[in-house]
């Protein structure tokens, strides 16, 4: 198994056109988004696009989003099931900081995605983890993956960030810190949602 799943077998751009006609954009409540960067996933029950949205003229809080589709082929083109436009809203500027699909933490697929920003001199990153289920998407992880206080402060400060490394299917993941403090996080899957194990210490600053 591999951490970035294939595109699914299909047109890209059939599905693109199933999604969005010639106009792949999104109206949010207060912003409005432009979709690109596509991926046609195969999950179990069927395929699903997943593209990424930036918000236009954003403001710094404004939060890029993944969007999710679910689709029906149908022939050489597809017709549209369900839309989660806001499967997952994260990163500033209006923008998502990066994403990928991944096969190897569930028996279905995930969305894994980075966002964050910084606000006064202190950055902040966190990681969402969405399952692609039959009833639509669903978050299984959030948790902040980089901190950093480097732009507020005169010494040295704080530098850390973290990644997924170990994986347990089904069961676990492990994140490796490094930087000013090493530690790896572990997060075990608890009634569908992964929960981490231990305290204070395996956690970054509060942003």
């Amino acid at each position: 198994m591999t951490n970035d799943t294939a595109p699914a077998t299909g047109n890209l751009d059939a599905a693109v056109q199933a999604a969005f006609g010639d106009n792949a954009t999104y109206d949010g409540k207060n912003e409005h988004y432009v979709l690109d960067h596509h991926k046609l996933v195969q999950a179990p029950f069927g395929p699903v696009l997943v593209s990424e949205g930036t918000a236009q003229d954003a403001a710094h809080a404004s939060a890029g989003l993944i969007s999710a589709i679910y689709l029906k082929p149908e022939g050489s083109s597809y017709s549209v099931v369900k839309r989660y436009p806001e499967a997952i809203e994260t990163g500033s500027f209006g923008e998502v900081g990066s994403w990928k699909i991944r096969d190897d933490l569930l028996d279905l697929p995930v969305i894994e995605a980075i966002g964050g920003g910084t606000w006064q001199g202190y950055s902040c990153q966190y990681t969402d983890l969405v399952e692609l289920t039959a009833d639509g998407p669903k978050t299984v992880a959030r948790f902040q993956s980089a901190y950093s206080n480097k732009g507020a402060v005169t010494d040295d400060g704080t530098d850390i960030s973290g990644r997924i490394a170990d994986v347990a299917p089904g069961k676990s993941f492990t994140v490796n810190f490094t930087g000013s403090r090493s530690f790896d996080a572990t997060y075990k899957l608890v009634n569908g949602k992964y929960v981490l194990q231990g305290g204070e210490d395996k956690q970054l600053d509060a942003c």
